[in-house]
């Protein structure tokens, strides 16, 4: 369970001290990521090769914060690393879909997936509106 007081870490342990993320999961699982947002279609072309490296830098650093919360420095940090402002709703669902599966793959555990999904539900809200595709 995640902690709501304190420092809002994982307060999972035993000792109700915060559990460390493995940092070196996240690498795998934002590489991961970024391969299956390369393969899809839909999402292709929001996510450029060049600036790769910084882009999945960005996003470890912001996802390795996750669980001590959703702040607004963290929201902004998942904004600059992923287009989600730019994305309609579809594109918007796939990529968290693909983000949390990454997550998941690599057995970050339930505390790291909830972190992320309550990161990502403030960035959508901070994104604002989802952009409307014209017919």
């Amino acid at each position: 369970m995640v902690s709501t007081g304190g420092q809002g870490g994982d307060m999972s342990s035993q000792s109700g001290t915060p559990r460390a993320i493995n940092p070196a999961s996240l690498a795998p699982a934002v590489a991961d990521f970024h391969r299956r947002v390369q393969a899809d279609p839909l999402l292709r072309p929001y996510f450029p090769a060049a600036g790769l490296p910084r882009r999945q830098r960005q996003l470890a650093a912001v996802l390795d914060t996750a669980p001590e919360g959703p702040r607004p420095d963290r929201v902004d940090g998942l904004l600059a690393a992923l287009p989600i402002a730019a994305l309609p709703i579809e594109e918007r669902n796939l990529l968290g879909h693909y983000l949390l599966s990454a997550l998941h793959e690599q057995r970050v555990g339930p505390d790291m997936l909830v972190a992320v999904t309550a990161l990502l539900t403030h960035a959508r809200r901070t994104a604002g509106p989802p952009r409307r595709l014209s017919a």
